[in-house]
């Protein structure tokens, strides 16, 4: 980044530099040209930009059933529930970053939407005195389908992930085992 920078009577000057949203190191050197007309540089500086440390969350995928059964050709919406807890307010969920898939792929929205904006179902679905809150997702768009279930056999156990960020800016991610089924 290249600015235009004017020293103060102590020959200091101060400048904002803001991460352009990726991880890693960036290497800061200034360069000026002195009173003498002498191009001076700058000591080294770096910063490490990193993600802000996730918190983890219990889920449940298609809540109240064990196993977590779901058709891989199913059509329907899968549930999944982000459990709260005395430690963790599940109603302070950004209901338009939740994402719920494979890990490979970027993972399915929710699919219930109201003029374009998710819906969130809270409840305190498993009886502990705290609100959850349920999001429903197109198992299609999660990166889960029949492949998944080895020849032969007729399910498979997968880990479903699902990310998304608080009110506050924190991310969260929760992890949970689909039963795939097949016909």
């Amino acid at each position: 980044v290249n600015n235009d920078c004017t020293t103060d009577g102590n020959g200091e000057v101060s400048f904002t530099y803001t991460s352009n949203g990726n991880v890693g190191t960036d290497t800061i050197v200034a360069t000026f040209v002195d009173a003498s007309v002498a191009t001076q540089t700058s000591n080294t500086v770096q910063k490490r930009w990193q993600l802000p440390p996730v918190t983890p969350v219990d889920i449940d995928i298609k809540p109240n059933s064990d196993p977590s059964s779901f058709g891989c050709k199913s059509k329907g919406s899968l549930p999944v529930a982000v459990l709260g807890s005395a430690t963790f307010d599940a109603t302070e969920i950004d209901a338009d970053t939740v994402l719920f898939g494979n890990g490979v792929v970027v993972g399915a929205e929710e699919v219930h939407q109201k003029k374009g904006i998710a819906k969130r179902h809270v409840e305190d679905f498993n009886g502990d005195d705290f609100d959850d809150m349920i999001f429903h997702f197109s198992l299609a768009e999660t990166g889960f389908d029949c492949s998944d279930i080895p020849a032969g056999d007729k399910s498979a156990d997968v880990i479903g992930i699902l990310t998304g960020v608080l009110n506050d800016g924190t991310p969260f991610e929760g992890q949970g085992i689909l039963r795939l089924v097949g016909k």
